[in-house]
C-alpha cells in the first residue's frame, strides 16, 4: 500500500486535523505578521505624512492590522477632547504620502538600534543572507504549492464527503498560511537591497527623487535609509509638543519669536490652522532670532511650517512611490551612513 491509499483510507480524520491545525496556524500567523518595512521603524519617533499635508508624530507601534501613534504628551482638541495617539488601519495605507524616521529625533539607544540595521543591511551575515535566500525560493515556488494543495485536495475529494463540501474552504486557508509564511519577491528589488538607489514619488503630478540605500521592500512599501534634503518641518503653536528639536519656540499673544539652534539656515514659509493660512517666507540663520506678529490670536490648531535641511530614513508606500535608478556604485563604509547623504530633485510632468 502506498503513501497515497493510507491518506485516502484515513481522509475523514486527516481532513478534520487539516482544518482544525490550518485554522489555528492561520490566526496564528495572522495575529503575528507585520510589514517588514514599518516593523523595523517599530518603537521609533515617527512623523507621518499624508497626501493631503496633515502631518502627524508620534512614538510608532505596529500591528498586525495596522499602526498607531502615541503622542509624547496628550493633547486637547479644539472640539474640547483629549488625545494621545493617532491610529492608522490597513486599508487606509493608500492615504500615506511618507514616513520619515528624522534623525535628530532619534535617542542615544535609538541611534544604536538604527545603527545595527544599517551594519545588518550593507554588511549582511551569512545566516542572515542564506535565510533570505531560502525565503526568495519559496517565494518563487509559491504557486507550485497552492496548486499541489489543489491537486491533493481534488484527489481526497473522491473519498469524503466532508472534503468535498468544504474542499473549497480548507484550499483557502492552505494557501492563506502559505502567503503569511511568504513575502512579496522582486528580483528588481532584491538585488538592490543594500546598496544605493533613487526612489521617485509622485504626487500632484509631479515626482521628487529622493537617493539612499534601499533597506527593504514588501508589497505594500519601500524602505530608504540614509536620506537626506530640504523638506517640510511642522510645529505647533498651541503648546503641544516640538517634533523639532533644533528650533526654540515662544508664542505670547499674537507675538511669535523663534530661535535657530542647529547649523544650518530655515526656511519660515507660513503659518496654517483651520480656515486660517499666514504667508511669512523668512530666513532664519544659524544661531539666530526673529519674531513676527500673527493676523490673529484665536487661531485653530496653529501650526508653523518650516523648510529645513534633515536627515532621515523612509518609508514609502509602492502605490505612488518605486525604484527609479541604480545609485552610487562605490562601495562605501556603512558607518558614514549613520548622518546620511544626498538631495532631492523635483521633476514637473
Amino acid at each position: 500500500m502506498n503513501i497515497m491509499d493510507v491518506l485516502l483510507d484515513n481522509v475523514f480524520a486527516l481532513t478534520l486535523l487539516f482544518i482544525f491545525a490550518s485554522a489555528i496556524l492561520g490566526a496564528f500567523l495572522s495575529a503575528r505578521a507585520r510589514d517588514k518595512c514599518l516593523k523595523d521603524f517599530h518603537r521609533y519617533s515617527v512623523t507621518l505624512e499624508d497626501k493631503t499635508g496633515n502631518i502627524a508624530w508620534g512614538c510608532l507601534r505596529v500591528f498586525s492590522t495596522g499602526f498607531e501613534l502615541e503622542y509624547e504628551t496628550e493633547y486637547q482638541n479644539t472640539d474640547s477632547h483629549v488625545e494621545s495617539s493617532y491610529v492608522v488601519y490597513e486599508n487606509e495605507y493608500i492615504n500615506i504620502y511618507t514616513l520619515y524616521r528624522y534623525h535628530d529625533q532619534l535617542t542615544s539607544r535609538d541611534k544604536r538600534r538604527r545603527l545595527r540595521q544599517i551594519k545588518r543591511t550593507y554588511r549582511p551575515s551569512l545566516l542572515w543572507r542564506l535565510g533570505r535566500k531560502i525565503r526568495n525560493a519559496f517565494n518563487t515556488l509559491r504557486d507550485a504549492f497552492t496548486k499541489s494543495i489543489d491537486a491533493f485536495i481534488g484527489q481526497a475529494k473522491k473519498g469524503s464527503t466532508l472534503l468535498a463540501a468544504q474542499g473549497g474552504k480548507v484550499s483557502e486557508m492552505g494557501k492563506g498560511v502559505i502567503s503569511h509564511v511568504g513575502n512579496a519577491y522582486d528580483p528588481i528589488l532584491e538585488r538592490f537591497v543594500g546598496k544605493q538607489v533613487v526612489v521617485e514619488i509622485t504626487r500632484d503630478g509631479k515626482t521628487q527623487e529622493y537617493p539612499g540605500i534601499l533597506k527593504e521592500y514588501t508589497s505594500k512599501f519601500l524602505e530608504l535609509l540614509a536620506v537626506r534634503l530640504p523638506g517640510p518641518a511642522m510645529i505647533p503653536l498651541d503648546g503641544k509638543t516640538s517634533p523639532v528639536p533644533d528650533i526654540e519656540v515662544k508664542r505670547e499673544g499674537l507675538k511669535v519669536v523663534l530661535k535657530n539652534l542647529s547649523a544650518e539656515a530655515v526656511t519660515i514659509v507660513r503659518v496654517v490652522g483651520k480656515d486660517y493660512e499666514q504667508q511669512i517666507d523668512s530666513l532664519l540663520s544659524p544661531d539666530a532670532e526673529v519674531d513676527f506678529t500673527l493676523d490673529q490670536e484665536q487661531i485653530s490648531e496653529p501650526k508653523l511650517i518650516l523648510q529645513m535641511p534633515r536627515d532621515f530614513d523612509m518609508i514609502v508606500p509602492r502605490a505612488h512611490g518605486l525604484v527609479r535608478h541604480a545609485g552610487k556604485r562605490d562601495k562605501v563604509d556603512w558607518k558614514t551612513y549613520f548622518l546620511g547623504a544626498g538631495t532631492a530633485v523635483e521633476k514637473n510632468h
